[in-house]
């Protein structure tokens, strides 16, 4: 089995959260100190606003690392449409949980002149463990559908995949952690 590996870290995306309410707080301090007309406040009060939504959703994610990262694990590097795939999800600590599901989810990047859209065309549901409480060891064997697009990374579009762990923790905050997998051609 092969584990997988998060796309961000977990304390690498709370920095990053805590740099953008650092410079839009600072942008909103200085618009609304210096504000000459009724424009520059408005301005600067947005900008105040979105840092404090954003330092709650930093509080939150700080809340999130009182769990243990769930670990994932796949019994090969690339998954095949139509052939079973294993998945072991392990859930270490004592947390009490109302549910920790596993989705796999299929994303379109299109490219419109100099910007990719994205878009999700597919989504999966692979696992849903229902409450417990405790830790979680669990392997689950997965017939992947036939009609999944394989993953691409052509000139004006993408096709990517990901595996969505998302954690319903009671008396905590709730988490989703991504990890890339592969879809080959059948």
């Amino acid at each position: 089995m092969t584990r997988l590996h998060r796309q961000r870290s977990r304390g690498g995306q709370l920095g990053w959260t805590f740099a953008i309410v650092a410079l839009l707080g600072t942008l909103s301090y200085f618009l609304l100190r210096y504000a000459e007309d009724w424009l520059m406040s408005v301005v600067g009060t947005g900008f105040g606003g979105i840092a404090a939504l954003l330092l709650l959703a930093g509080f939150h994610q700080t809340m999130a690392l009182r769990t243990p990262e769930t670990v994932v694990e796949i019994d090969r590097e690339a998954i095949t449409p139509g052939q079973p795939v294993t998945l072991r999800v392990m859930q270490p600590g004592n947390a009490s949980f109302e549910s920790l599901r596993v989705n796999l989810v299929g994303e379109e990047q299109i490219r419109q002149r100099k910007t990719w859209n994205r878009s999700v065309f597919e989504t999966l549901h692979f696992f849903d463990s229902g409450r417990f409480d405790g830790a979680l060891d669990r392997t689950i064997v997965v017939d992947v559908p036939r009609h999944l697009e394989p993953t691409s990374s052509e000139l004006r579009r993408r096709v990517r995949w990901t595996l969505e762990v998302w954690g319903r923790v009671r008396g905590r905050a709730n988490f989703q952690h991504v990890y890339d997998v592969f879809v080959q051609k059948p």
